[in-house]
């Protein structure tokens, strides 16, 4: 019973200590209020010393009823939850926090939507290994329990993964829109040799510090695991903008993906400008535009 309850303690803190500094690093980042950094301490004090009342009371009765497998389950379920906030927490330091985004406005729900049907299904077979586990036979049953924790953790963790870069690409989509550097809208002659690229909203582009928009699909400049390699000029008749991106994956696998951009009649002077902030914006990247 004392094991169970250390171990719940140091996963508990974990967690407050973790979306407590998560928040308090946002709004320091942000230049926020102190008052919000006050409220979130107090909000910690709170849910520590609240876990610790229940612990001592009527949730030591609950923890002496929970089976080892179930306790094994929810303790699990809670360290993996730290692990993933850290990751977080990880991933915000290496990238920034999310765009800030106007009050009234809403980021759009491209990217995190097409997830959700990957989730479903990742729910839905653990739920049917759960009813495997507990009417199979006996003889399978250390088998079938080990099988759908490891299916259940590594589907939370590539979903997470999944989920964090999708959140930044609709976030990011939404900032690039409100305030770009550059909005191009093309007529049809711009677009004559690029195929499959017809006039109107979907083929305007959009190039900003928060990433690129062409033809519907989204890129942003300097994520972790997405960012620009190379960007360069093709004169050629039609003049486009070449962009090269470096996609990482699990394993350290990588991968690289290249806009098209056409440059519109009257706007070859904007291509200097995308040089220079280019250039500051992404400097381990190789930007050769004014050739």
């Amino acid at each position: 019973m004392h094991t169970k309850i250390t171990l719940l303690h140091m996963i508990f803190s974990a967690i407050v200590l973790a979306v407590v500094g998560g928040r308090a690093w946002i709004i320091v980042r942000r230049n926020g209020s102190w008052r919000s950094l006050v409220a979130w301490g107090a909000l910690a004090i709170l849910a520590y010393f609240g876990f610790i009342a229940w612990i001592s009371g009527p949730g030591s009765k609950f923890l002496n009823q929970l089976s080892e497998g179930a306790f094994f389950v929810i303790a699990l379920g809670l360290a993996l939850a730290v692990v993933l906030g850290l990751c977080e927490l990880g991933f915000r330091a290496l990238d920034g926090p999310l765009p800030q985004l106007p009050s009234d406005v809403v980021a759009v729900n491209i990217h995190r939507r097409r997830l959700y049907p990957w989730m479903g299904i990742a729910a839905v077979a653990v739920i049917l290994m759960v009813i495997v586990v507990r009417v199979g036979p006996a003889s399978w049953h250390d088998n079938l329990f080990v099988a759908t924790i490891v299916v259940g953790s590594l589907s939370c963790i590539a979903l997470w993964f999944l989920l964090y870069k999708a959140r930044r690409f609709d976030y990011g989509r939404t900032a690039l829109q409100l305030n770009p550097w550059f909005h191009w809208e093309y007529s049809a002659d711009d677009l004559k040799g690029f195929k499959g690229i017809k006039t109107g909203a979907g083929s305007e582009a959009w190039i900003g510090r928060d990433g690129l928009l062409f033809n519907g699909d989204y890129a942003p400049w300097a994520m972790f695991v997405y960012q620009l390699a190379r960007a360069e000029v093709n004169n050629d008749p039609p003049p486009n903008l070449d962009f090269t991106f470096k996609q990482t994956s699990f394993g350290n696998a990588t991968s690289l993906e290249v806009f098209h951009v056409p440059i519109p009649k009257d706007h070859a002077s904007d291509v200097e400008m995308i040089q220079q902030k280019l250039s500051a914006l992404c400097p381990s990247a190789e930007i050769n535009l004014l050739s």
